[in-house]
């Protein structure tokens, strides 16, 4: 029973794959013909909330939103953001210079989420107070989760390698297009424009979309 819980649907499915009865990347599948063949975890599209569910890493609205990156930080987050304490150490998101972010590696998203294990065994051991586990693991950027999909060596899921952000999300819904199209009619209201939603909508309504 899964109780809507994603990560356990997450867990489920990858056993299914890289379970102990049957591992695709030893056993393989047969196919017609004599194919034999043997597969891999390539490829994790989601958008940003399935992946915090699926990785319990802390999401777009953690400290360190992006599971991507060792130094994001989050520009508009409760208190002082990240970026305004700790100098280069982190770069706020709306930073556009990709050279000032440092990228996680799959062997260091293992060694962040093995750091938190251990302050998760401090806290359970009474040497850490919750106050304290909880500020580790928003500046790790991960959540404490039981069943570990990241340091599962049945998976062996290299999170850095194959996790892609789902563009219809990033950029069409809910995403930078809508923002950076409002931004567009605010500034064309402001300055007086006779450009409206309604014509804009008119002059789309005429595209033809593949």
């Amino acid at each position: 029973k899964l109780d809507g819980d994603i990560g356990q649907l997450f867990y489920k499915v990858l056993e299914q794959f890289f379970g102990s009865t049957h591992d695709i990347r030893l056993t393989g599948v047969s196919l017609a013909d004599g194919i034999h063949i043997f597969a891999d975890v390539g490829v994790l599209l989601a958008d940003e909330p399935a992946l915090k569910e699926m990785l319990s890493c802390k999401g777009h609205a953690g400290n360190k939103p992006c599971c991507l990156c060792l130094n994001a930080s989050l520009h508009n987050s409760k208190g002082i953001p990240l970026h305004l304490l700790c100098g280069e150490a982190a770069v706020s998101i709306t930073n556009t210079r990709w050279t000032d972010f440092t990228k996680h590696t799959d062997e260091t998203i293992r060694a962040t989420v093995r750091r938190l294990n251990d302050h998760h065994a401090q806290y359970k051991a009474d040497a850490m107070t919750k106050e304290l586990f909880d500020l580790r693991s928003a500046m790790l950027g991960w959540n404490w989760a039981p069943q570990n999909i990241i340091l599962n060596e049945k998976f062996r899921l290299n999170v850095a390698s194959c996790v892609m952000y789902d563009w219809a999300h990033t950029y069409v819904c809910d995403g930078l297009a809508d923002t950076e199209f409002g931004q567009c009619m605010k500034a064309l209201h402001s300055a007086r424009a006779r450009s409206t939603y309604e014509e804009c909508g008119q002059y789309v309504s005429t595209f033809s979309f593949p």
